[in-house]
């Protein structure tokens, strides 16, 4: 049996309990080591961790079963703390089964180290992705944070919080299926507040950075916040510096939660979203469960079902691929459609407010027009249809009756108008009369007025004739 000292007793604890299996080499230098029912060929490095480093490793029977070896070295176990540490990460990593959670296949321990098969993934970091990318868009955001928010969930679901969820502890496969790993700073969770602040800065909740007691599910929570942020944005909200005086403006803002929201990065269904998780007051943050339920997460639902589910295992419908490109402005319009038709129902139970009286009293105005617009469009057709007649006489005989009625009201149209001439003349006539009789009666008066100014003008000695 295997004696590693990991500790005061530790290895009663764990749960490897092995025969230490001889480490050999083959012709290309590669490590072999061999587990229980398998031999793992031991390759080139992908990584380092704290302890140690993480290669490929592949079946020695089957070269396309590959395999993450994470290989922590005891000698970098030193004190009790690192040791309770370890054991606890391997305890963890033994129970998780999910699709978004990284599958431990098998622990093997020899003298020196412990070798952790793991799920292979192709792609590598989200971290390194989201940098070549420099920022995902609003469809790859929600579609990534939907995987990432149901890993969560099940790990909570077994009693457990991350605290160290970052883009760098979040690794793509060949599908681009996220995978959550490296439960290193992990512990277990029934409800008391741990203590412990660890996990990096920038991802740190306000009540950790402050120094309070902190309920592990709500920080994890905190953490995918940042992270659906730095996809959207493609930078974080909060960064750190090498600068302490940079580093306290880092925690003031944190405390204070001071974000600003691009708009051309994040959509307001998902500023909506964000805003609801990156909140001071733990008790206010939302929660898994809440999260589930708003359209950023259904979105992110809709485009994963569409990308495994419909078309199988990853045609490469998508939003990696620009072959298939209709397919997703389909369902985004479809989401959407959705979101617009919430809206529109809102908005008309808002007009369904209105009073009835003023209701009523459009209907019927509406119901008025309708009938007047109708009586003037329809000319009725006395003339009924002779079945001994071929349709198109019967038709002819509609058109000229038709004829008939509009010559008469041109007619009737002409004649007002003539009328309306005759009228405007015979006043004309009028007055010129009056005119004329205007004159008359000055030209009698002028008449009279020169009588008696010659009266007044003959000379006296004519008068004095005339007396005679």
């Amino acid at each position: 049996m295997s004696a590693i000292l990991l500790g005061r007793n530790i290895e009663e604890k764990l749960l490897i309990e092995e025969k230490v299996p001889q480490n050999k080499d083959n012709d290309l230098g590669e490590q072999i080591i061999e587990g229980k029912n398998k031999t793992y060929v031991i390759a080139k490095t992908i990584g380092k961790g704290t302890f140690g480093k993480v290669k490929i490793a592949f079946n020695i029977d089957n070269k396309n079963e590959k395999y993450a070896c994470k290989i922590l070295l005891k000698s970098n176990i030193k004190d009790e703390d690192d040791s309770i540490r370890c054991k606890r990460e391997m305890d963890i990593l033994r129970r998780m089964h999910h699709v978004n959670v990284v599958r431990t296949y098998e622990i093997v321990s020899t003298d020196t180290t412990f070798y952790i098969f793991m799920d292979f993934c192709a792609k590598g970091e989200l971290f390194n992705y989201i940098v070549q990318q420099k920022h995902l868009s609003e469809e790859k955001s929600a579609f990534f944070y939907y995987q990432l928010i149901n890993g969560i969930e099940y790990i909570h679901k077994k009693g457990v919080c991350h605290r160290d969820l970052k883009p760098e502890n979040l690794l793509l496969t060949e599908k681009m299926k996220l995978k959550i790993i490296d439960f290193g700073l992990s512990n277990y969770f029934s409800g008391n507040l741990l203590e412990t602040p660890c996990g990096s800065p920038c991802y740190a909740s306000p009540e950790m950075v402050i120094g309070n007691k902190y309920n592990g599910f709500c920080i994890d929570v905190w953490s995918s916040g940042i992270i659906l942020f730095a996809m959207l944005c493609g930078y974080l909200p909060f960064e750190e510096a090498d600068n302490d005086e940079y580093n306290e403006i880092l925690f003031r803002n944190i405390v204070e939660c001071n974000i600003e929201y691009p708009v051309q990065f994040v959509t307001p269904v998902a500023r909506d979203l964000l805003s609801k998780i990156l909140v001071k007051d733990p008790r206010k943050r939302i929660t898994i469960e809440e999260i589930k339920q708003h359209n950023f997460y259904l979105l992110g639902e809709l485009l994963y079902k569409q990308t495994f589910e419909s078309f199988g295992p990853m045609k490469e419908y998508d939003l990696f691929y620009t072959e298939e490109k209709s397919n997703k402005n389909s369902f985004m319009n479809e989401f959407k459609k959705n979101e617009r038709d919430e809206e529109e129902k809102k908005f008309i139970e808002s007009i369904k407010m209105m009073d009835d009286t003023d209701k009523g009293k459009d209907k019927k105005d509406n119901e008025k027009s309708k009938k007047n617009e109708k009586n003037d469009s329809i000319i009725e057709s006395p003339i009924k249809i002779d079945k001994s007649i071929n349709n198109k006489e019967n038709i002819q005989n509609h058109n000229n009756y038709i004829r008939e009625i509009l010559y008469s009201s041109d007619k009737k149209n002409k004649n007002s108008n003539l009328i309306d001439d005759n009228k405007e003349e015979i006043k004309i006539e009028d007055k010129n009369k009056d005119n004329i009789v205007d004159k008359k009666n000055q030209t009698n008066e002028e008449q009279n007025i020169i009588k008696k100014e010659e009266k007044n003008n003959i000379p006296k000695d004519i008068e004095q004739k005339k007396r005679r």
